[in-house]
């Protein structure tokens, strides 16, 4: 006999056995992925086989035999009586590590491997990707493939994947090349900088000591954020006795502790632990960062040269007194209004081509953007689409001045887009979205951008003085000017709260986005912690890829699921779904909103239809979601908005989904 290797799924190889007529003679023997499957059968049909798929073109090869019989298939059964009466001797016994059979597709007790269970494993189907998903969906991150050579790795990122879970760390442990403990311990290397903790001193066989890694080999110099103060050195004693704890040695620890070497091998393993924690929360502690705004010392009186292009909307009224600030100070101000016919850039662009000739034909020295504050025809903001009339405005505008090859500095005003102090609430989280691609126009455009200023409702002389320090160079690119000062946002360690705080869902929570793999995790992480009911809300709802397996899973955890179809960029239908929560009960306390699309579109080439499709769910549902909620007077213990570093510093090829996300962040604020 013999297998037959064939890069196709499973049904589609059936599909072809029925068609070329070799289904009673050919049969699958194993499914190690979504597409790979394995057939069994004779030399001769399988070479016949063989031929169909070729002159179908369909990839397949030959796995070397191991016996002289068709394994996994009914040409096995007829050496079952010898087979069982041979396996007759062994007496398994139960095992320490949990076992799953890809022969059985479950998991299986010491005590089960017996006759029967070796006699099964060689006649029926090899289920290995079915194993495999179970084992990925059950929480198992890691897998090691035991052989003389890896031939199923590959396989088994396929399936995860296929199954939208997180990418496994995945491994072989020797090679044909490297087949002796020099291979064995460069797997464990792989998975161990992969992040898999390992017991090294189990590996090694208590031999080895730590090393530090090499410092770098040329001089280099930090231009960002300052590094935390270098924990104190402490005493030798102390020393010693942490460095035999971290090598685990036994005799050392008995030494620094004065006890006898029983003892301190009692302590060790606690000790250690102890240690692994301290240091993954120090580690934990260099990873957090929050947004701070710092003060900045009120500039000199500040002269501005030159002609100022300043881009005001139709019957906005917000730019008046900015303006005049400018003229004030030496500035010369040309005003370009713009209406709804400019949101079209080939429009826009001629207009500001004309008007720099016009204006200046030196050129400018910047440009002065109040396109945020854009509300044309009385719509409202933001308009049926999701995307502030404001936020499109402002899009075209940096995209015209890129048509028209204008390099002056751009500076975008907002007001109230920020909270830059205590008592400075976010007025208007939908300006926010402004700061978000404001950011990414930064670090795709550099050389014409200016940066984000955001202003109070009225100007004194202060503030007008301080406005145009800004922009008359004072080196910061997003400032919050307020009555109190100037304030330059800026990102900062925050040290890890060393209060433990812990929270138990109670009654029911809705995540939306609650079908893909975001949205998985954190049903899965509620029902750990005793959510009663769970509500997961998508727009495939129960179609979405194992959703069945999905509430079946949280239903064994203990927790109530419903997996419901919902639009959350439509009110009518996530007031309806919200209405369903409360009649079915219990009561909503917690929301957690994941839904939301990423994006990968340069500034230039983003559409407002490409804005408002990164915005639908992410901002339209988090405004419903907020009003809805606070509508119905519901006393939610938690309303967890999922967003992204894109919001915090930019992404490249990211504006809309780094404007979107910076308004979840603003509205959170503003809550």
């Amino acid at each position: 006999g013999g297998l037959l290797s064939v890069v196709m799924p499973e049904a589609a190889v059936l599909s072809v056995l029925e068609e070329t007529g070799f289904a009673d003679r050919v049969t699958v023997a194993a499914v190690n992925s979504p597409a790979a499957t394995v057939v069994s059968g004779t030399p001769e049909d399988l070479d016949a086989f063989e031929a169909a798929l070729s002159k179908r073109r369909i990839l397949r090869w030959r796995v070397p035999a191991t016996a002289d019989f068709a394994a996994h298939s009914p040409r096995v059964e007829p050496i079952q009586p010898e087979l069982t009466r041979e396996l007759a001797r062994i007496r398994p016994a139960a095992g320490q590590i949990a076992f799953y059979s890809t022969a059985y597709g479950r998991w299986l007790s010491g005590a089960e491997l017996d006759a029967g269970y070796w006699y099964a494993n060689v006649r029926e189907q090899v289920r290995f990707a079915d194993a495999v998903a179970e084992l990925a969906r059950s929480g198992h991150r890691t897998f090691l493939e035991v052989s003389a050579q890896p031939v199923l790795t590959g396989s088994i990122t396929e399936t995860v994947q296929e199954a939208d879970l997180p990418t496994p760390v995945v491994s072989g442990t020797v090679t044909r090349e490297a087949a002796g403990g020099a291979g064995l311990l460069a797997s464990f290397a792989g998975v161990h900088v992969q992040g898999v903790v390992l017991d090294w001193r189990a590996v090694l066989g208590g031999r080895g000591t730590r090393v530090d890694l090499p410092t770098y080999a040329f001089q280099h110099r930090r231009f960002w954020l300052k590094p935390l103060a270098e924990t104190a050195v402490g005493s030798t004693e102390d020393n010693e006795l942490w460095s035999a704890v971290e090598d685990g040695d036994v005799s050392r620890l008995a030494d620094a502790l004065a006890l006898d070497a029983g003892r301190a091998g009692d302590l060790l393993p606690a000790l250690a632990s102890w240690r692994r924690r301290e240091r993954a929360d120090s580690a934990a502690t260099d990873w957090r960062y929050r947004i701070t705004w710092s003060a900045v010392p009120d500039p000199d009186a500040a002269v501005l040269a030159g002609t100022w292009l300043a881009v005001v909307p139709a019957g906005s009224g917000h730019a008046d007194e900015q303006i005049n600030a400018l003229r004030s100070r030496g500035a010369e101000v040309s005003v370009l209004e713009i209406g709804p016919d400019d949101l079209e850039r080939g429009h826009l662009a001629a207009r500001l081509t004309a008007a720099v000739a016009q204006a200046d034909a030196a050129g400018i020295a910047g440009v002065l953007s109040f396109a945020s504050f854009a509300s044309f025809n009385n719509e409202q903001t933001p308009g049926p689409d999701g995307v502030p009339t404001g936020l499109a405005a402002t899009l075209t505008l940096v995209q015209a001045l890129g048509d028209a090859d204008i390099t002056a500095p751009l500076w975008t005003i907002t007001q109230g887009a920020v909270s830059a102090a205590a008592g400075d609430p976010v007025a208007d989280p939908f300006q926010a979205q402004t700061w978000g691609l404001g950011r990414v126009v930064g670090l795709e455009a550099p050389e014409r951008w200016g940066g984000l200023i955001d202003l109070p409702a009225h100007l004194d002389d202060r503030i007008a003085a301080r406005l145009c320090g800004v922009l008359a160079g004072l080196g910061e690119d997003q400032v919050a000017v307020r009555e109190s000062g100037l304030f330059a946002r800026r990102l900062a360690r925050a040290p890890h709260n060393t209060v433990k705080r812990t929270w138990t869902p109670s009654g029911t929570v809705l995540v939306t986005g609650g079908t893909g793999a975001l949205g998985r995790h954190v049903a899965r992480w509620l029902a750990a912690r005793g959510a009663e009911r769970i509500v997961l809300a998508s727009r495939s709802g129960t179609t979405a890829f194992s959703a069945a397996a999905l509430a079946t899973e949280l239903a064994a955890a203990g927790a109530s699921t419903e997996i419901a179809i919902c639009d959350v960029t439509r009110r009518s239908e996530l007031a309806a779904l919200l209405d369903r929560t409360a009649v079915a009960g219990p009561p909503l306390t917690a929301v957690f909103h994941l839904a939301g699309v990423s994006q990968t579109t340069q500034v230039a080439d983003t559409t407002v239809a490409d804005l408002a499709e990164v915005a639908a769910a992410k901002t339209v549902g988090a405004r419903l979601l907020d009003e809805l909620t606070t509508g119905l007077g519901l006393d939610l213990q938690a309303f967890v908005l999922f967003s992204s570093a894109a919001a915090t510093w930019g992404g490249a090829q990211q504006p809309g989904f780094a404007a979107a996300n910076a308004h979840l962040d603003a509205l959170a604020e503003a809550r």
